[in-house]
């Protein structure tokens, strides 16, 4: 089974090695880190810079969750650049086969506004996977592709699980 939630699969060029594409990331995302600030002790102000670095509909779905928590979360993620580094270096390139390779039951979910993974590219690359399901859920964003619609994807993936 594989289900992907507003992937981005044809953004990266896949030239060189992953070592070479997280050393190629690392200095614009350590810049974006720095911006960010994660060892501010204000917990306000760290909030408020993440909810910011936001499109307002995602940064709206972050508005019950408190500033003390929203920052404790933050300074967790931000506290080692590698593992985002290396998921960016793996998901921002061409995969290393054909989607009509896919022999797993696949499901897609896309935000019908998510600007960094288009519904169109959802569906193109659902078109091309044997039997995928493409779901493009209206009037979503990329962050509520998945927030909002987490227990509709655990329920349509329980079944595989075993």
């Amino acid at each position: 089974m594989l289900g992907l939630v507003a992937t981005q699969w044809r953004i990266g060029t896949g030239q060189g090695t992953v070592a070479e594409a997280i050393e190629a990331a690392r200095p614009v995302f350590e810049r974006w880190v720095a911006g960010m600030a994660p060892d501010d002790p204000d917990d306000r102000a760290l909030a408020t810079r993440w909810r910011e670095s936001l499109p307002a509909p995602d940064a709206a779905l972050l508005a019950a969750v408190s500033d003390h928590e929203l920052a404790a979360s933050a300074r967790e993620a931000l506290s080692n650049h590698e593992g985002y580094l290396r998921d960016a270096a793996l998901v921002f390139r061409p995969w290393d086969h054909d989607p009509e390779e896919v022999g797993a039951p696949t499901y897609l979910w896309f935000g019908e506004l998510d600007e960094a993974s288009p519904p169109a590219e959802g569906r193109a690359l659902g078109a091309r996977i044997p039997g995928a399901t493409v779901t493009v859920r209206p009037a979503t964003t990329h962050l509520a592709t998945l927030l909002a619609h987490r227990p509709d994807i655990l329920r349509t993936l329980r079944p595989h699980l075993g």
